[in-house]
């Protein structure tokens, strides 16, 4: 089977989410069985102005299979940073994990969807494939979190909806996320449709 590392952003607006994956831990403690996470915060609150791609930091692994270890590690890495700027220190988050879980085929990634990735340009150096979850989805998907899914040949699953390949889509493929419909095109989502 594949074994995953969970990389998720605790920035501030991450908060609801954070406490949701949590809840899902407490409820299914098999999930914990490779007990492999990876929390950041953009730079434990470091100035914006000092933010370097790749050395940004707020990186906050642990490898256990005890909740409370892990529920922890993710509240020390809230409290330590709440992210400031907008764009996240995501690349840099999952090379650390790369190199933390070495035996980890997958990474699976909780991103913010209405935050930017500051550091896209190291993702050449990801050899690893990453599974996107993006979080408050809105009129769009942020289409950093589809590259990264592309780039490193990973998948995007999305709350409420399916699980989509990216590198099998074809333009105009419509898909449906709780009551709203998108459309992929040119490797970027758009809202179309808002059911009532």
């Amino acid at each position: 089977p594949d074994t995953k590392a969970v990389v998720q952003d605790v920035t501030a607006s991450m908060s609801p989410y954070t406490a949701q994956m949590l809840v899902w831990l407490a409820l299914r403690p098999g999930l914990l069985e490779n007990g492999q996470y990876l929390f950041f915060n953009d730079g434990d609150n470091m100035p914006d102005e000092w933010k370097v791609p790749g050395k940004t930091g707020g990186i906050y692994p642990i490898s256990s299979n005890q909740f409370d270890s892990v529920k922890a590690m993710a509240y020390r890495a809230m409290r330590n940073g709440s992210g400031g700027d907008m764009p996240e220190n995501n690349i840099e988050a999952l090379l650390r994990a790369a190199k933390e879980f070495p035996d980890a085929d997958t990474l699976l990634m909780i991103a913010d969807n209405t935050a930017g990735v500051k550091d896209m340009r190291l993702i050449v150096s990801l050899k690893k494939p990453v599974n996107v979850i993006p979080c408050n989805i809105q009129a769009s998907i942020h289409a950093n979190l589809v590259d990264i899914a592309l780039k490193t040949g990973g998948l995007i699953y999305f709350p409420d909806g399916p699980v989509f390949n990216p590198s099998k889509a074809k333009d105009g493929t419509k898909i449906d996320i709780g009551r709203k419909t998108f459309e992929y095109s040119k490797k970027r989502f758009t809202l179309v449709h808002v059911r009532r």
